[in-house]
């Protein structure tokens, strides 16, 4: 077979687009060629096919070189991590095979450890952002089928004027997957771009879900559907026009192949990623299928069901409010609203940094109890204890009066129109850009409550003795995933805790790194009671500067909280601690996403609740 050209020896400045694919084809078949040599442990072939694909890598500079270079090491991963998998009893994930690479490649003292560092980076996030399809090439712990050599089967084509549904013969009686592929592509006409996760789970049922994914393959192999990857690196399924019977008769017609490859614990990760209510396939009611069967039972993992139907019809008889939210509800009433809170926020870090994860943190406690209604702000009344008075609120939330600062500007410049809890939303995403961090646009339209709840506030926000189960469950509860709560902790590289919420950790526990614990027992003593009200950095590093290091703090034991610790404690989350510890980017990208997912808890909107001017009281 033919290798890659080598040119260590020739010094060129570039590729040619086509010499890169030529080359990196054939490392590929090299790959196919030696499956069993690669994966065995300390395999040369392997770090001979690894010094190739970095000798190529090398010599790339142009843009449109980069862009065919990225595909092409992203598809050599692929095949690597698949012929690795074909050798090993429980194979081996992407996720996992990038860390091996940066493990050895780039934590090393080679000398293109910074070459393959970029590509990790860049391969990892692919798999890891990937809402429900972080797994797509993962492994499948049963043996690799053996199939017997068959010629192909005769399928008819779709053509413009062919429906998914006439499919079979005439004269034959449709079948279930011809219905379930009709009702699929129904679902894409009406909504033009959906999730691919959203468009194929069904959260009660493992199998119908894998059924789904046969009808999307079925679609995208007819020319009916195109799957595209948007910026995020998540999946689009779109309806797409069918090619004509011309073109079939010419075979001018192009077809293509979807693979997913797809276990029982993909579903339960896809599970967590798509909220509640979110899957667009109806559940469909098998009449020889029994209720107790295991496999499509609850498997006590899940939150109560809505169904999907219900959820979209709630939609569209506008009782569902986060859909009424936009980031441009304010651009004629008050157009410079994001100005305001703006220039408020940066004042006010500007004076104290600390206040910055203040303010984030209010925006996180508002929306925890009874959705980001503004409740948190309400002073006590004579029918009401607010929430300023549950524990997790108590001698705790502060930045109050900035609050009241801020909406009192707002007021100035467009009195009535904004109600507090987008005053907190808006505050929370600029204070995370004024210390350093992404910024995102702000979903507007939420209204503010006229009553607030201490033992709402008690119940519902997660408390730092968590444990991951229980926190997980936490944010299950809000109709975020584990997913979420990984990437909301990283808040706490910026904020300080007091004393009472980490003694225990500090004096008692034992996954936790022995100076860190003793420089934290200087200011903290041991006795209950004494210093309660004393102060640290939940990063000790830049308390002050939204980053990654909360994440390499807890690879280190250096978690101040109890429930910090947890998401880095030889449980499911380890794997996500360690992607965002070395990939700045995927944390950003996810922390965004999960506070837009946060800010659409269950707001007020429409004629429900008020505009308050005071966010102490109500109007």
């Amino acid at each position: 077979m033919g290798e890659p050209v080598n040119r260590d020896s020739v010094n060129q400045t570039a590729y040619d687009r086509r010499v890169i694919r030529s080359d990196y084809l054939a490392i590929k078949t090299l790959i196919n060629d030696e499956r069993e040599e690669i994966g065995r442990a300390n395999s040369e072939k392997f770090n001979r096919i690894i010094h190739k694909v970095e000798t190529i890598h090398e010599q790339v500079q142009k843009p449109r070189e980069q862009v065919a270079d990225a595909e092409a090491i992203h598809d050599i991963i692929n095949i690597l991590n698949v012929s690795v998998k074909a050798e090993l009893n429980e194979g081996v994930k992407p996720s996992d095979f990038v860390t091996l690479l940066l493990r050895e490649y780039c934590y090393g003292n080679e000398t293109n450890a910074l070459a393959w560092g970029d590509i990790g980076l860049f391969s990892s996030p692919i798999f890891k952002k990937a809402s429900g399809c972080n797994t797509m090439v993962g492994p499948m712990k049963t043996q690799l089928k053996q199939r017997k050599a068959m010629a192909p089967r005769k399928r008819a084509r779709l053509t413009a004027s062919v429906r998914p549904e006439e499919l079979n013969d005439a004269d034959a009686k449709e079948t279930e997957t011809d219905k379930n592929i009709a009702a699929m592509f129904d679902i894409l006409k009406k909504l033009r771009t959906v999730k691919l996760e959203h468009l194929v789970l069904n959260r009660t049922s493992f199998a119908q879900t894998v059924e789904n994914i046969f009808a999307l393959s079925f679609l995208s192999k007819d020319g009916r559907v195109q799957i595209n990857v948007d910026e995020n690196n998540c999946h689009l399924v779109s309806p797409r026009n069918g090619p004509t019977a011309n073109e079939v008769a010419s075979k001018e017609a192009s077809y293509f192949h979807f693979v997913f490859r797809f276990d029982f614990q993909d579903w339960k990760l896809m599970k967590d990623s798509v909220g509640v209510g979110e899957e667009l396939m109806p559940h469909r009611r098998h009449k020889n299928v029994s209720t107790d069967s295991h496999s499509d039972q609850n498997f006590g993992d899940s939150p109560p069901i809505i169904p999907a139907l219900v959820k979209k019809y709630s939609r569209n008889c506008g009782m569902s409010s986060s859909a009424q939210l936009s980031t441009s509800f304010y651009s004629s009433s008050c157009p410079h609203v994001l100005k305001t809170v703006e220039s408020a926020v940066q004042s006010a870090i500007a004076k104290e940094r600390r206040m910055g994860a203040s303010l984030l943190r209010l925006h996180f406690h508002d929306c925890f109890v009874n959705g980001c209604d503004g409740s948190l702000l309400l002073d006590d009344t004579s029918t009401f204890t607010g929430e300023k008075r549950a524990a997790p609120n108590l001698n705790s939330a502060r930045g109050f009066d900035v609050v009241d600062d801020i909406k009192s500007a707002v007021e100035r410049v467009c009195p009535g129109v904004v109600s507090c809890a987008d005053v907190l939303a808006i505050a929370a995403r600029d204070s995370v850009v004024s210390l350093g961090g992404p910024t995102w646009n702000v979903k507007l339209g939420r209204r503010d409550a006229r009553t607030a709840s201490q033992s709402a506030a008690t119940n519902s926000i997660p408390r730092p003795t968590l444990n991951l189960n229980n926190l997980i469950s936490s944010f299950q509860a809000q109709g975020l995933s584990a997913r979420d709560l990984v990437a909301l902790s990283g808040s706490h590289t910026i904020g300080q805790a007091r004393c009472t919420s980490f003694r225990n950790r500090i004096y008692n526990e034992t996954n936790i790194d022995k100076n860190f614990a003793k420089t934290k027992q200087g200011n903290c003593p041991r006795a209950s009671g004494s210093g309660d009200n004393n102060i640290a950095p939940l990063d000790i590093q830049t308390p002050t500067s939204f980053e990654n290091n909360y994440y390499k703090n807890l690879i280190n034991q250096r978690g101040l909280l109890h429930s910090d610790q947890q998401l880095f404690n030889g449980g499911s989350t380890d794997s996500l601690v360690r992607t965002y510890s070395y990939s700045p980017s995927t944390f950003n990208a996810d922390f965004v996403a999960a506070m837009i997912k946060m800010g659409d808890i269950r707001p007020l909107t429409g004629s429900s609740g008020e505009i308050r001017r005071n966010c102490r009281r109500t109007n």
